[in-house]
């Protein structure tokens, strides 16, 4: 699973980035609400672009 430890450190990247410009925003750091929406947020802009599909013809 490299893949997935990757990936998760990808997400861990984006979201400290996130942290880090909610809280200058904020002027607090995010409460566990906020967190899950930007752990969400993270997982999104981490996520390869989807290939488009090949015609059934």
């Amino acid at each position: 699973m490299i893949g997935s430890a990757t990936g998760t450190q990808r997400i861990e990247d984006v979201m400290e980035g996130l942290t880090y410009t909610y809280a200058q925003k904020h002027g607090r750091l995010p409460d566990e609400r906020g967190r899950a929406g930007l752990g969400w947020w993270a997982a999104q802009d981490t996520r390869p672009e989807k290939k488009t599909p090949c015609p059934l013809e």
